[in-house]
C-alpha cells in the first residue's frame, strides 16, 4: 500500500507524466499534498465515499488543491483498493456537464439513476469523464432540446 501512496503522491501516471488535471497545481501544493498522501491510513477503508472523505480531510485544505485533485487522488487510491465510486462525483467540468443536463449540480455526487438512460450503462467514473469532456456539447444538445420543445 505504501508504494501505491508514493505513486499517487508523485502526481505522475504510469508513463511518468503529470496528468493534465494536475499540471495547473503548483509545485508547492503538490509537495504539501504528497507528504500528506504518503501518511494516509486507508487499508481499512470500506467504501469510496469513506476514502474520498479521508483524502479530502488530508489534502483538501491545501491552497491550490481543489475538488478535482481530491477526487483524482481518491480515485487512484480507490482503484488500487478496489473501492471505486458507486455515485457520480461532481467537480469542475463534471459539475458543468451535470448542470447542462438539468441535474442538481450543487451536490457532491449524484446517483446513476438520475442520468439519462443512455448513461446508465457506464460506470460512475466514466459518467464523470463524459460530463467533463463533453460539457459544452451537452449544453448545446440541451439548448436544442429546449428550443425544439418550445
Amino acid at each position: 500500500m505504501e508504494r501505491t501512496l508514493d505513486v499517487v503522491a508523485s502526481w505522475k501516471d504510469k508513463e511518468g507524466k503529470v496528468h493534465s488535471h494536475q499540471r495547473l497545481v503548483s509545485k508547492v501544493a503538490k509537495a504539501g499534498a504528497a507528504e500528506r498522501i504518503g501518511k494516509l491510513e486507508v487499508a481499512d477503508v470500506q467504501t469510496f465515499e469513506e476514502l474520498f472523505k479521508r483524502v479530502e480531510k488530508a489534502i483538501g485544505s491545501i491552497r491550490g488543491i481543489g475538488d478535482l485533485a481530491v477526487y483524482d487522488v481518491a480515485l487512484h487510491i480507490g482503484a488500487f483498493l478496489r473501492k471505486l465510486p458507486e455515485r457520480v462525483y461532481l467537480q469542475r467540468g463534471a459539475r458543468e456537464g451535470a448542470r447542462a443536463l438539468g441535474l442538481d449540480a450543487t451536490q457532491r455526487s449524484l446517483p446513476i439513476d438520475v442520468f439519462p438512460a443512455e448513461f446508465c450503462r457506464l460506470k460512475p467514473w466514466e459518467i464523470e469523464d463524459l460530463l467533463c469532456i463533453y460539457k459544452a456539447e451537452l449544453g448545446q444538445a440541451a439548448g436544442l432540446k429546449r428550443r425544439a420543445a418550445a
